[in-house]
């Protein structure tokens, strides 16, 4: 029995009294690198952020394009796309006048495709032509300027209420397209 214990008391002394022998290998061994991560030639991870109660402008040769109001806004994990939440925005023509407004409770702006998507209860108002687009989704390119659904939208007009199954419009020439199952009141 105290055999045993003196045994163990032993190679606990070794081990104490030899350890600046082999500790600073053992933790250099054991040590992360971190040079393979930090001189790295790949692009740095993407920052990510939360705004609330934002206002985001977007100018094009000193002149305002586009204005989105959110109540939270969120980075994703594609560098410059958003995600926002209660989203308004307005879309501004040549001279600056408002040319439609956009609302849902969700959505998405894609910076390389310049898309702007919109979930839940999606409206757009077209102040010109006075209609008013509601879908669940609604999906618009600010680069062609035209507006898409692909689910079940309403388009109400002054005197006209058309229902159908998607949607496409094209805001430069006011080309509206409806397909599916298409019912008009007109009063």
């Amino acid at each position: 029995m105290s055999n045993s214990r003196n045994s163990i008391w032993l190679f606990t002394l070794v081990v104490v009294l030899s350890a600046p022998i082999w500790w600073y290998p053992l933790s250099t061994y054991l040590t992360p690198r971190y040079d393979d991560i930090l001189h790295n030639d790949q692009a740095p991870s993407v920052r990510r952020f939360v705004m609330k109660y934002a206002v985001l402008n977007q100018y094009v040769n000193s002149r305002r394009q586009w204005q989105v109001k959110a109540d939270k806004v969120t980075s994703s994990e594609t560098e410059g796309d958003l995600k926002l939440q209660k989203v308004k925005a307005v879309l501004y023509d040549e001279e600056g006048r408002e040319k439609s407004r956009f609302s849902g409770n969700e959505g998405l702006y894609e910076k390389k495709k310049e898309l702007l998507t919109l979930t839940g209860r999606a409206v757009v108002f077209m102040k010109e032509s006075g209609w008013t687009l509601k879908s669940e989704i609604l999906s618009y390119n600010i680069k062609s300027q035209k507006v898409y659904s692909s689910t079940a939208v309403s388009v109400v007009g002054r005197d006209v209420k058309v229902k159908g199954k998607n949607l496409r419009y094209d805001m430069k020439s006011k080309f509206l397209r409806i397909n599916g199952r298409v019912k008009c009141d007109i009063s």
